[in-house]
């Protein structure tokens, strides 16, 4: 991975945990894959979710159906290199899941290409990462309006 983007329509399949739809507080008892693909990060159904299209990407179906979901944070999505699966970012959030023309936001791994190799070869010189600003979501599911504000400074 180096600091490249994620090509529209790239085939991703993202894994995790977490709850198998909005408002289902079953988790799975098997560790749960879902097939997505790249979205065009200029694409609207992209710019009304993502906070900073340098740091983060957006992925799903526009039919909907398959998301990570609440629970699936943190946890990764793969890109398949011809004869290996790569992580190419992490489960960050969305607005609900699985719906239609609403992907889920993940961060880009290739853009912190640089100082996670600095921090596995023990480079007491690396820099700090780019952290989003706030973003502030509202998520209105069954009639119940949430909002959520992200600190986006650790």
């Amino acid at each position: 991975v180096n600091n490249q983007y994620i090509k529209n329509g790239t085939r991703l399949a993202v894994i995790g945990w977490g709850a198998l739809g909005s408002g289902v507080s079953l988790n799975p008892i098997i560790l749960q894959q879902a097939e997505v693909f790249a979205i065009d990060n200029n694409d609207p159904i992209c710019t009304q979710t993502m906070g900073d299209s340098e740091i983060q990407f957006c992925a799903g179906l526009r039919e909907g159906g398959k998301d990570s979901c609440q629970g699936d944070s943190g946890g990764p999505i793969f890109q398949w290199q011809g004869e290996y699966w790569e992580q190419v970012g992490i489960v960050s959030y969305g607005n609900g899941c699985a719906e239609p023309n609403d992907p889920g936001v993940y961060v880009r791994l290739s853009y912190y290409y640089n100082w996670i190799n600095d921090i596995l070869k023990n480079d007491n010189e690396h820099t700090e990462p780019k952290f989003l600003s706030d973003i502030t979501s509202t998520i209105i599911n069954n009639g119940v309006t949430t909002t959520t504000t992200i600190n986006g400074t650790p």
